[in-house]
């Protein structure tokens, strides 16, 4: 029992510690202690590191069809480049096989990337448009 304390304690003490040392440099001027006052310099958004690119609709569309392209390649047969639900479920892409049936407008049974940014394009609710990345 005591020894069991003699840990708790020390895990604690670790714990207290470790924001400190862990912490980024921007965050340093936030605590206090180990200890974040909140409500100060929660206001505002860490500046970016150097070197990060701008955030632009461009990046953004480049950005969300690169990481979707790349849950469809794991999805689907690399011989037809086709995706099967079972095949998104094998992969772990659920939500791609959740929507499946809705994807696959003429119930082919297997879809192509197209028809996923199709699908995405006809449900969203933003003015952007997904379109394959160049070179993919």
């Amino acid at each position: 029992m005591v020894m069991r304390a003699l840990c708790t304690a020390s895990v604690l003490a670790a714990v207290m510690m470790a924001p400190v040392a862990l912490t980024p440099a921007f965050a340093a001027p936030m605590l206090q202690g180990g200890f974040v006052r909140v409500g100060e310099h929660l206001d505002r958004v860490p500046p970016p590191a150097p070197g990060t690119p701008s955030l632009t609709p461009d990046l953004t569309q480049s950005t969300i069809v690169g990481h979707l392209k790349t849950l469809f390649d794991k999805a689907a047969n690399p011989s037809t480049h086709l995706m099967t639900k079972q095949g998104a479920l094998a992969s772990g892409w659920g939500w791609a096989a959740s929507h499946f049936g809705e994807i696959d407008r003429q119930n082919k049974g297997a879809v192509s990337f197209d028809d996923v940014l199709d699908y995405l394009n006809g449900h969203s609710d933003t003015h952007m448009v997904l379109r394959p990345v160049q070179g993919t």
